[in-house]
Protein backbone atom coordinates (compact mmCIF):
# COMPACT_ATOMS: atom_id res chain seq x y z
CA UNK A 1 0.00 0.00 0.00
CA UNK A 2 2.44 2.69 -1.11
CA UNK A 3 4.50 4.78 1.69
CA UNK A 4 2.37 3.45 4.32
CA UNK A 5 3.51 -0.48 3.46
CA UNK A 6 6.81 0.23 3.04
CA UNK A 7 7.26 1.75 6.46
CA UNK A 8 5.54 -1.55 7.72
CA UNK A 9 7.82 -3.14 5.84
CA UNK A 10 10.77 -1.24 7.51
CA UNK A 11 9.60 -2.24 11.04
CA UNK A 12 9.04 -5.69 10.38
CA UNK A 13 13.00 -5.88 8.71
CA UNK A 14 13.96 -4.04 12.26
CA UNK A 15 12.07 -6.73 14.47
CA UNK A 16 13.19 -9.68 12.67
CA UNK A 17 17.09 -8.44 12.54
CA UNK A 18 16.39 -7.92 16.94
CA UNK A 19 14.83 -11.08 17.25
CA UNK A 20 17.31 -12.63 14.64
CA UNK A 21 14.50 -14.44 12.56
CA UNK A 22 12.80 -15.10 9.02
CA UNK A 23 11.45 -11.36 7.81
CA UNK A 24 9.09 -13.40 6.57
CA UNK A 25 8.18 -15.23 9.64
CA UNK A 26 8.03 -11.76 10.91
CA UNK A 27 5.51 -10.16 8.43
CA UNK A 28 3.17 -13.44 8.88
CA UNK A 29 2.61 -12.69 12.77
CA UNK A 30 2.86 -8.92 12.94
CA UNK A 31 -0.41 -7.12 12.64
CA UNK A 32 -0.12 -2.77 11.80
CA UNK A 33 -2.87 -1.33 14.30
CA UNK A 34 -3.23 2.37 14.32
CA UNK A 35 0.23 2.24 12.92
CA UNK A 36 1.54 0.69 15.95
CA UNK A 37 3.20 -2.87 15.18
CA UNK A 38 1.43 -6.22 17.39
CA UNK A 39 1.63 -9.54 17.68
CA UNK A 40 -0.81 -11.90 16.43
CA UNK A 41 -2.15 -13.97 19.79
CA UNK A 42 -1.10 -16.93 17.96
CA UNK A 43 2.36 -16.10 17.77
CA UNK A 44 2.76 -15.36 21.23
CA UNK A 45 1.32 -18.87 21.79
CA UNK A 46 3.88 -20.23 19.39
CA UNK A 47 6.53 -18.36 20.72
CA UNK A 48 5.80 -19.84 24.87
CA UNK A 49 5.64 -23.41 23.02
CA UNK A 50 8.58 -22.79 20.66
CA UNK A 51 11.48 -20.87 22.89
CA UNK A 52 12.58 -24.25 24.55
CA UNK A 53 11.95 -23.19 27.89
CA UNK A 54 8.79 -24.37 28.81
CA UNK A 55 6.96 -27.77 28.20
CA UNK A 56 3.27 -28.87 28.56
CA UNK A 57 1.86 -25.86 28.05
CA UNK A 58 -1.59 -25.54 29.12
CA UNK A 59 -4.79 -23.55 29.42
CA UNK A 60 -6.64 -24.23 32.72
CA UNK A 61 -10.44 -22.57 32.13
CA UNK A 62 -12.91 -22.53 35.08
CA UNK A 63 -16.70 -21.41 35.84
CA UNK A 64 -19.31 -20.52 33.04
CA UNK A 65 -20.83 -17.64 31.78
CA UNK A 66 -19.67 -14.36 33.81
CA UNK A 67 -17.95 -16.42 36.06
CA UNK A 68 -15.51 -17.71 33.62
CA UNK A 69 -12.16 -17.44 33.94
CA UNK A 70 -8.54 -19.40 32.49
CA UNK A 71 -4.98 -19.13 33.14
CA UNK A 72 -2.07 -21.08 31.72
CA UNK A 73 0.65 -23.17 33.22
CA UNK A 74 3.50 -24.96 31.95
CA UNK A 75 6.64 -26.68 33.25
CA UNK A 76 10.03 -24.44 33.38
CA UNK A 77 12.41 -27.00 31.54
CA UNK A 78 15.32 -25.68 33.68
CA UNK A 79 14.05 -26.73 36.87
CA UNK A 80 10.84 -28.83 35.86
CA UNK A 81 9.16 -26.09 38.13
CA UNK A 82 5.45 -25.31 37.09
CA UNK A 83 4.51 -21.96 36.00
CA UNK A 84 1.60 -20.20 36.32
CA UNK A 85 -0.05 -17.18 34.57
CA UNK A 86 -2.07 -14.40 35.74
CA UNK A 87 -5.75 -15.02 36.31
CA UNK A 88 -8.29 -13.72 33.04
CA UNK A 89 -11.78 -13.50 33.59
CA UNK A 90 -15.09 -12.01 32.28
CA UNK A 91 -15.61 -9.85 35.02
CA UNK A 92 -11.96 -8.68 34.19
CA UNK A 93 -13.02 -8.52 30.51
CA UNK A 94 -15.75 -5.98 31.28
CA UNK A 95 -14.21 -3.87 33.73
CA UNK A 96 -10.74 -3.21 31.65
CA UNK A 97 -13.72 -2.54 28.50
CA UNK A 98 -12.14 -5.62 26.23
CA UNK A 99 -16.08 -6.96 25.69
CA UNK A 100 -16.61 -3.84 22.87
CA UNK A 101 -14.88 -6.34 20.94
CA UNK A 102 -17.93 -8.60 19.91
CA UNK A 103 -15.53 -11.91 19.85
CA UNK A 104 -15.68 -11.69 24.03
CA UNK A 105 -19.62 -12.25 23.34
CA UNK A 106 -19.23 -15.10 20.88
CA UNK A 107 -16.45 -16.64 21.57
CA UNK A 108 -15.58 -15.64 25.28
CA UNK A 109 -13.31 -19.45 25.75
CA UNK A 110 -11.28 -18.31 23.21
CA UNK A 111 -10.95 -14.72 24.23
CA UNK A 112 -9.99 -15.96 27.62
CA UNK A 113 -7.50 -18.07 26.68
CA UNK A 114 -5.53 -15.52 24.21
CA UNK A 115 -5.57 -12.94 26.88
CA UNK A 116 -4.52 -15.80 29.25
CA UNK A 117 -1.65 -16.72 26.51
CA UNK A 118 -0.57 -13.00 26.47
CA UNK A 119 -0.29 -12.48 30.57
CA UNK A 120 1.79 -15.36 30.41
CA UNK A 121 3.77 -14.28 27.28
CA UNK A 122 4.42 -10.96 29.20
CA UNK A 123 5.29 -12.43 32.33
CA UNK A 124 7.80 -15.48 31.18
CA UNK A 125 9.25 -14.49 27.79
CA UNK A 126 9.44 -10.80 27.62
CA UNK A 127 12.51 -10.83 25.94
CA UNK A 128 11.26 -12.31 22.89
CA UNK A 129 8.04 -10.15 22.54
CA UNK A 130 9.98 -7.06 22.51
CA UNK A 131 7.48 -5.43 24.45
CA UNK A 132 5.38 -5.05 21.34
CA UNK A 133 1.52 -6.06 22.82
CA UNK A 134 -1.23 -8.13 20.88
CA UNK A 135 -3.47 -6.87 18.10
CA UNK A 136 -6.65 -7.02 21.23
CA UNK A 137 -4.32 -5.00 23.60
CA UNK A 138 -3.98 -2.31 20.90
CA UNK A 139 -7.55 -2.56 20.01
CA UNK A 140 -8.69 -2.49 23.56
CA UNK A 141 -6.32 0.52 24.69
CA UNK A 142 -8.73 3.93 25.00
CA UNK A 143 -6.82 6.67 23.57
CA UNK A 144 -6.27 8.88 26.45
CA UNK A 145 -6.67 12.92 25.20
CA UNK A 146 -3.61 14.93 26.14
CA UNK A 147 -4.44 18.22 24.76
CA UNK A 148 -2.53 20.43 26.73
CA UNK A 149 -5.04 22.95 29.17
CA UNK A 150 -4.82 26.57 28.01
CA UNK A 151 -3.43 28.27 30.03
CA UNK A 152 -5.61 30.37 32.60
CA UNK A 153 -4.72 34.73 32.23
CA UNK A 154 -2.50 35.51 34.93
CA UNK A 155 -4.37 38.96 36.53
CA UNK A 156 -2.29 41.95 37.22
CA UNK A 157 -1.83 41.48 40.93
CA UNK A 158 0.01 38.19 40.26
CA UNK A 159 1.62 39.44 37.27
CA UNK A 160 2.96 42.07 39.78
CA UNK A 161 3.57 39.83 42.45
CA UNK A 162 6.02 37.26 39.92
CA UNK A 163 7.87 40.17 38.85
CA UNK A 164 8.54 40.83 42.16
CA UNK A 165 9.93 37.62 43.16
CA UNK A 166 12.28 38.26 39.75
CA UNK A 167 13.94 41.22 41.64
CA UNK A 168 15.63 38.50 43.93
CA UNK A 169 18.69 37.63 43.65
CA UNK A 170 18.78 34.11 45.34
Amino acid sequence: RGEQGLGNCIVALDIAKRMNISPLTVMQNLIIVHNRPSWSSAWIIAQIQGCGRYENFNYELSGEGEKMKCYCTATRVSDGKNIKGSTVSIAMAKAEGWTRNTKWKTMPEQMLKYRAATFFGRQYIPDLLLGVQTSEEVVDITPLDVTPVEAKPVSKQQKNITEKQDDFDF
